[in-house]
Protein backbone atom coordinates (compact mmCIF):
# COMPACT_ATOMS: atom_id res chain seq x y z
CA UNK A 1 0.00 0.00 0.00
CA UNK A 2 0.96 2.90 -0.90
CA UNK A 3 -0.43 6.05 0.91
CA UNK A 4 -0.69 10.33 0.08
CA UNK A 5 -1.61 11.72 3.50
CA UNK A 6 -2.07 15.64 3.67
CA UNK A 7 -1.60 16.47 7.32
CA UNK A 8 -1.22 19.33 9.60
CA UNK A 9 2.35 20.51 11.30
CA UNK A 10 0.77 19.70 14.88
CA UNK A 11 0.87 15.95 14.20
CA UNK A 12 5.20 15.87 13.04
CA UNK A 13 6.48 15.86 16.63
CA UNK A 14 4.46 12.91 17.64
CA UNK A 15 4.82 9.61 15.85
CA UNK A 16 4.98 6.70 17.95
CA UNK A 17 6.47 3.36 17.36
CA UNK A 18 4.88 1.05 19.79
CA UNK A 19 8.22 -0.29 20.82
CA UNK A 20 7.27 -2.19 23.66
CA UNK A 21 10.97 -2.30 25.24
CA UNK A 22 10.32 1.41 25.99
CA UNK A 23 9.48 3.49 28.94
CA UNK A 24 6.79 5.38 29.64
CA UNK A 25 8.85 8.04 31.25
CA UNK A 26 10.76 8.26 28.01
CA UNK A 27 7.22 9.34 25.95
CA UNK A 28 6.96 11.89 28.68
CA UNK A 29 10.20 13.05 28.55
CA UNK A 30 10.09 13.26 24.21
CA UNK A 31 7.01 15.43 24.96
CA UNK A 32 8.70 17.78 27.47
CA UNK A 33 11.59 18.07 25.36
CA UNK A 34 9.94 18.63 22.20
CA UNK A 35 7.84 21.41 23.86
CA UNK A 36 11.25 23.21 25.76
CA UNK A 37 13.02 23.07 22.10
CA UNK A 38 10.35 25.43 20.89
CA UNK A 39 10.21 26.95 24.35
CA UNK A 40 13.01 27.52 26.18
CA UNK A 41 11.45 29.01 28.41
CA UNK A 42 9.12 26.15 29.68
CA UNK A 43 9.62 24.71 32.65
CA UNK A 44 9.09 21.33 34.74
CA UNK A 45 6.64 23.49 36.47
CA UNK A 46 5.31 24.52 33.51
CA UNK A 47 4.70 20.85 31.93
CA UNK A 48 3.80 19.47 35.49
CA UNK A 49 0.72 21.99 35.29
CA UNK A 50 -0.69 21.09 31.96
CA UNK A 51 -0.35 17.62 32.86
CA UNK A 52 -2.51 18.13 36.16
CA UNK A 53 0.78 17.33 38.61
CA UNK A 54 2.96 19.36 41.03
CA UNK A 55 6.51 19.47 40.12
CA UNK A 56 7.90 17.33 42.30
CA UNK A 57 5.62 14.20 41.69
CA UNK A 58 6.83 14.86 37.63
CA UNK A 59 10.46 14.88 39.06
CA UNK A 60 9.89 11.41 41.17
CA UNK A 61 8.32 9.85 37.45
CA UNK A 62 11.32 10.94 35.79
CA UNK A 63 13.95 9.90 38.00
CA UNK A 64 11.99 6.13 38.32
CA UNK A 65 11.59 7.18 42.07
CA UNK A 66 7.64 6.86 41.86
CA UNK A 67 4.79 5.01 38.78
CA UNK A 68 2.06 7.05 38.65
CA UNK A 69 -1.10 5.51 39.42
CA UNK A 70 -3.49 4.39 36.69
CA UNK A 71 -6.10 7.55 36.99
CA UNK A 72 -3.04 9.62 37.48
CA UNK A 73 -1.48 8.21 33.71
CA UNK A 74 -4.96 8.62 32.45
CA UNK A 75 -5.19 12.27 33.28
CA UNK A 76 -1.12 13.27 32.16
CA UNK A 77 -2.13 11.41 28.66
CA UNK A 78 -5.47 13.70 28.10
CA UNK A 79 -2.96 16.77 29.57
CA UNK A 80 -0.86 15.97 26.88
CA UNK A 81 -3.58 16.22 23.96
CA UNK A 82 -2.80 12.52 23.40
CA UNK A 83 -5.64 10.64 21.42
CA UNK A 84 -7.13 7.41 22.72
CA UNK A 85 -4.82 5.10 20.34
CA UNK A 86 -1.90 7.06 22.04
CA UNK A 87 -3.13 6.71 25.68
CA UNK A 88 -3.43 2.87 25.16
CA UNK A 89 0.38 2.78 24.22
CA UNK A 90 1.54 4.97 27.31
CA UNK A 91 -0.69 3.15 29.75
CA UNK A 92 0.60 -0.49 28.34
CA UNK A 93 3.68 0.60 28.92
CA UNK A 94 2.92 1.74 32.54
CA UNK A 95 1.70 -1.32 33.12
CA UNK A 96 4.34 -3.46 31.44
CA UNK A 97 7.18 -1.30 34.05
CA UNK A 98 4.78 -1.73 37.50
CA UNK A 99 2.07 -4.61 36.45
CA UNK A 100 -0.55 -5.47 38.97
CA UNK A 101 0.19 -9.04 38.13
CA UNK A 102 1.66 -11.51 35.97
CA UNK A 103 -1.90 -11.58 33.57
CA UNK A 104 -2.03 -7.96 33.42
CA UNK A 105 2.04 -7.47 32.54
CA UNK A 106 1.41 -10.53 29.67
CA UNK A 107 -2.13 -8.45 28.36
CA UNK A 108 -0.61 -5.30 28.17
CA UNK A 109 2.18 -6.68 25.89
CA UNK A 110 -0.24 -7.90 23.55
CA UNK A 111 -1.82 -4.70 23.19
CA UNK A 112 1.12 -3.29 22.53
CA UNK A 113 2.15 -6.20 19.88
CA UNK A 114 -1.77 -4.97 17.91
CA UNK A 115 -0.76 -1.87 17.96
CA UNK A 116 2.49 -2.03 16.89
CA UNK A 117 0.79 -4.51 13.77
CA UNK A 118 -1.26 -1.61 12.79
CA UNK A 119 0.63 1.16 13.14
CA UNK A 120 1.49 2.51 9.84
CA UNK A 121 4.66 3.73 8.96
CA UNK A 122 5.54 6.48 6.63
CA UNK A 123 8.13 8.31 4.83
CA UNK A 124 7.90 12.25 4.10
CA UNK A 125 7.89 13.23 1.13
CA UNK A 126 9.07 17.25 -0.12
CA UNK A 127 6.61 19.21 -1.17
CA UNK A 128 9.32 20.11 -4.38
CA UNK A 129 8.70 16.70 -5.12
CA UNK A 130 5.24 16.39 -5.03
CA UNK A 131 4.50 19.45 -6.90
CA UNK A 132 5.78 17.62 -10.18
CA UNK A 133 3.79 14.91 -9.18
CA UNK A 134 0.78 16.46 -8.18
CA UNK A 135 -2.15 15.01 -10.19
CA UNK A 136 -4.04 12.29 -9.02
CA UNK A 137 -3.39 9.40 -11.19
CA UNK A 138 0.63 9.58 -9.53
CA UNK A 139 -0.59 8.18 -6.24
CA UNK A 140 -3.20 5.76 -8.06
CA UNK A 141 0.00 4.11 -10.22
CA UNK A 142 1.99 4.01 -6.75
CA UNK A 143 -0.74 2.15 -5.34
CA UNK A 144 -2.01 -0.05 -7.80
CA UNK A 145 1.71 -1.42 -7.85
CA UNK A 146 1.31 -2.79 -4.65
CA UNK A 147 -2.03 -4.85 -5.13
CA UNK A 148 -1.01 -8.88 -4.72
CA UNK A 149 -0.24 -10.71 -8.04
CA UNK A 150 -0.93 -7.29 -10.36
CA UNK A 151 0.92 -7.73 -13.24
CA UNK A 152 2.49 -4.00 -13.39
CA UNK A 153 2.09 -3.39 -17.12
CA UNK A 154 1.79 -0.52 -18.84
CA UNK A 155 -0.82 -1.54 -20.79
CA UNK A 156 -2.82 -3.19 -17.62
CA UNK A 157 -2.56 -0.42 -15.30
CA UNK A 158 -3.90 2.07 -18.48
CA UNK A 159 -7.40 -0.01 -18.79
CA UNK A 160 -7.57 -0.62 -14.93
CA UNK A 161 -7.43 3.51 -14.12
CA UNK A 162 -8.90 4.62 -17.58
CA UNK A 163 -5.78 5.98 -18.17
CA UNK A 164 -4.49 7.43 -21.53
CA UNK A 165 -1.45 4.54 -22.79
CA UNK A 166 0.69 7.30 -23.27
CA UNK A 167 0.20 9.59 -20.35
CA UNK A 168 0.46 5.93 -18.21
CA UNK A 169 4.40 5.51 -19.57
CA UNK A 170 5.05 9.20 -18.97
CA UNK A 171 3.95 9.03 -15.15
CA UNK A 172 6.03 5.83 -14.85
CA UNK A 173 9.18 7.41 -16.05
CA UNK A 174 8.62 10.68 -13.97
CA UNK A 175 8.10 8.35 -11.21
CA UNK A 176 11.11 6.18 -11.56
CA UNK A 177 13.60 9.43 -12.17
CA UNK A 178 11.94 10.36 -8.50
CA UNK A 179 12.60 6.73 -6.85
CA UNK A 180 9.06 5.98 -6.45
CA UNK A 181 8.34 3.00 -8.65
CA UNK A 182 11.42 0.40 -10.30
CA UNK A 183 11.68 -1.43 -13.15
CA UNK A 184 12.16 -5.67 -12.78
CA UNK A 185 11.89 -8.47 -14.56
CA UNK A 186 9.44 -6.65 -17.39
CA UNK A 187 7.17 -5.45 -14.91
CA UNK A 188 7.00 -2.15 -12.98
CA UNK A 189 6.65 -2.05 -9.07
CA UNK A 190 6.22 0.49 -6.33
CA UNK A 191 9.20 1.06 -4.03
CA UNK A 192 7.48 2.77 -1.10
CA UNK A 193 4.71 1.57 0.84
CA UNK A 194 3.48 4.72 2.55
CA UNK A 195 4.09 8.09 1.87
CA UNK A 196 2.68 11.58 4.09
CA UNK A 197 3.13 14.87 2.93
CA UNK A 198 2.69 17.62 5.41
CA UNK A 199 0.12 20.35 4.65
CA UNK A 200 1.20 23.79 3.96
CA UNK A 201 -0.30 26.25 1.78
CA UNK A 202 0.70 25.06 -1.72
CA UNK A 203 -0.95 25.65 -5.09
CA UNK A 204 0.15 21.87 -6.05
CA UNK A 205 -1.29 20.75 -2.90
CA UNK A 206 -4.80 22.73 -3.75
CA UNK A 207 -4.81 21.57 -7.25
CA UNK A 208 -4.44 17.78 -6.20
CA UNK A 209 -7.46 18.16 -3.55
CA UNK A 210 -9.18 19.77 -7.10
CA UNK A 211 -8.13 16.44 -9.04
CA UNK A 212 -9.57 14.60 -6.70
CA UNK A 213 -12.87 16.25 -5.90
CA UNK A 214 -13.53 16.21 -9.98
CA UNK A 215 -13.30 12.45 -9.83
CA UNK A 216 -15.74 12.15 -7.22
CA UNK A 217 -18.37 14.54 -9.23
CA UNK A 218 -17.83 12.01 -11.98
CA UNK A 219 -17.71 9.06 -9.80
CA UNK A 220 -21.40 10.22 -8.44
CA UNK A 221 -23.10 9.73 -12.10
CA UNK A 222 -20.63 6.77 -13.01
CA UNK A 223 -20.77 4.37 -10.44
CA UNK A 224 -23.44 2.29 -8.72
CA UNK A 225 -24.79 3.23 -5.44
CA UNK A 226 -23.34 -0.71 -4.30
CA UNK A 227 -19.39 0.64 -5.75
CA UNK A 228 -19.21 4.20 -3.61
CA UNK A 229 -20.16 5.71 -0.30
CA UNK A 230 -21.30 9.49 -0.38
CA UNK A 231 -22.62 11.16 2.82
CA UNK A 232 -22.72 14.47 4.36
CA UNK A 233 -23.50 16.50 7.33
CA UNK A 234 -23.72 20.06 7.91
CA UNK A 235 -22.97 21.24 11.44
CA UNK A 236 -22.35 24.21 13.87
CA UNK A 237 -18.89 24.43 14.91
CA UNK A 238 -16.48 25.44 17.83
CA UNK A 239 -13.48 26.92 16.13
CA UNK A 240 -11.50 25.80 19.11
CA UNK A 241 -12.54 21.98 18.21
CA UNK A 242 -10.55 22.39 14.94
CA UNK A 243 -6.98 20.67 15.57
CA UNK A 244 -8.34 18.41 17.68
CA UNK A 245 -11.01 17.23 14.50
CA UNK A 246 -8.01 16.99 12.13
CA UNK A 247 -6.32 14.72 14.51
CA UNK A 248 -9.22 11.99 14.87
CA UNK A 249 -9.93 12.53 11.23
CA UNK A 250 -6.19 10.75 10.60
CA UNK A 251 -6.92 8.28 13.12
CA UNK A 252 -10.24 7.80 10.81
CA UNK A 253 -7.87 7.44 8.01
CA UNK A 254 -5.75 4.89 9.38
CA UNK A 255 -8.36 2.78 10.79
CA UNK A 256 -10.47 2.77 7.46
CA UNK A 257 -7.26 1.65 5.72
CA UNK A 258 -6.81 -1.67 7.55
CA UNK A 259 -10.93 -2.34 7.37
CA UNK A 260 -10.40 -2.09 3.65
CA UNK A 261 -7.36 -3.67 2.67
CA UNK A 262 -8.44 -6.69 4.45
CA UNK A 263 -6.70 -9.88 3.66
CA UNK A 264 -7.02 -9.68 -0.59
CA UNK A 265 -6.82 -6.43 -1.96
CA UNK A 266 -8.07 -5.96 -5.45
CA UNK A 267 -9.64 -2.74 -6.43
CA UNK A 268 -8.42 0.56 -6.16
CA UNK A 269 -10.46 3.38 -4.25
CA UNK A 270 -10.13 7.32 -3.04
CA UNK A 271 -11.22 7.97 0.56
CA UNK A 272 -11.65 11.89 0.82
CA UNK A 273 -12.51 13.81 3.55
CA UNK A 274 -13.56 17.65 3.34
CA UNK A 275 -14.18 19.79 6.48
CA UNK A 276 -15.23 23.14 5.61
CA UNK A 277 -16.40 27.02 6.50
CA UNK A 278 -19.80 27.62 4.95
CA UNK A 279 -20.22 31.01 6.92
CA UNK A 280 -18.34 34.46 6.62
CA UNK A 281 -17.14 35.76 10.12
CA UNK A 282 -19.65 37.31 11.97
CA UNK A 283 -20.63 40.77 11.08
CA UNK A 284 -19.44 40.59 7.63
CA UNK A 285 -21.20 42.62 5.03
CA UNK A 286 -19.72 40.30 2.17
Amino acid sequence: MLTLVTEAKWCQHFIMDYDFNRSYRDLIKDEFSVRNSKNKFYSLRAFGRDLGVSTSYLSMIFSGKRHPSVPVAVQMSKGLRWDVVQQEYFLCLLELENPKTQVSKELALERIQNLKKHNIKYDNLDLDIFTSMAHWHYPAICTLLTIKDFKGTPELISRRLNLDLNEVQSALERLQRLGFVKYENDIWMASYENVRLHAVPSEAIRAYHKDVLSLAAEAIDEQSFEERDFSNITVTVDPKTMEQAKKKIIQFQTEMTHLLEGQQASELYQLSIQLFKLTQPAGSNA
